[in-house]
């Protein structure tokens, strides 16, 4: 582990598919997980999870809104050690700011 306090401890993966239900059934039906399904939103997407796994699958259609909508809240990672260094920046300055 590295010397400062920052550590990743959980990712939730996006997964785009044509059709959500079908997906879902397959995980479901086929492989043990369980869904929370938001079929009732505006956006048409579900969350999938078993023992320490989480994903999410997103119609295939709204893609290129979500990937926009990332883009403008998201930064560029060009390695792992540059954005180790930002999170370990922005958790000193959350830290100091917490003192």
């Amino acid at each position: 582990m590295s010397k400062d306090a920052s550590q990743f401890v959980n990712v939730c993966p996006v997964f785009l598919s044509e059709d959500v239900k079908k997906t879902v059934d397959f995980y479901t039906e086929k492989l043990g997980f369980q869904s929370a399904k938001h079929f009732d939103t505006s956006e048409n997407f579900a969350t999938l999870y078993r023992d320490e796994i989480e994903f999410v699958i997103v119609q295939a259609k709204q893609v290129s809104s979500l990937i926009n909508s990332y883009r403008a809240k998201s930064h560029k990672v060009v390695s792992v050690r540059l954005l180790h260094s930002v999170i370990s920046r922005q958790a000193a300055r959350e830290k100091g700011n917490a003192s």
